[in-house]
């Protein structure tokens, strides 16, 4: 072979192995999200499995009792106030109730309840 024959065939070589590199044709690799295991915890619940949610209820109003109105300006007298004005309550807007909220613990509903997700970079096949 001539020199200038052998430099191109190096060349073409070197450009042929640097593109495959360059797309990761060498095979699989270990995906870095997982590391290959092929899950990640759960983002939702950090890998507990569970929620907490907060469910409204309605409630007496605490101001006028359930009433929806409450007397201002008046006296009290034995418990009860005498005189004064009634008006609708500001606290419930003359309803009676209010919203309150309890919070209760429920399975996680991105994860099942395991804690953990398939990958979303390998699709839980560990490599990519």
């Amino acid at each position: 072979m001539r020199k200038e024959t052998k430099r191109s065939a190096y060349l073409l070589l070197i450009c042929i192995l640097a593109s495959v590199l360059a797309a990761g044709c060498l095979g699989p690799k270990t995906c870095d999200m997982c590391n290959g295991v092929g899950t990640i915890t759960c983002p939702t619940c950090g890998g507990s499995g569970s929620t907490e949610k907060s469910i409204p209820y309605d409630a007496t109003c605490p101001r006028c009792g359930g009433d929806g109105q409450v007397i201002t300006g008046g006296v009290e007298v034995l418990g009860h106030v005498v005189g004064g004005v009634t008006e609708t309550c500001p606290e419930c807007g003359g309803k009676g109730t209010i919203t309150k909220y309890r919070t209760e613990t429920v399975t996680c509903p991105k994860c099942g309840g395991n804690g953990e997700i398939t990958c979303p970079k390998c699709n839980g096949k560990g490599e990519v």
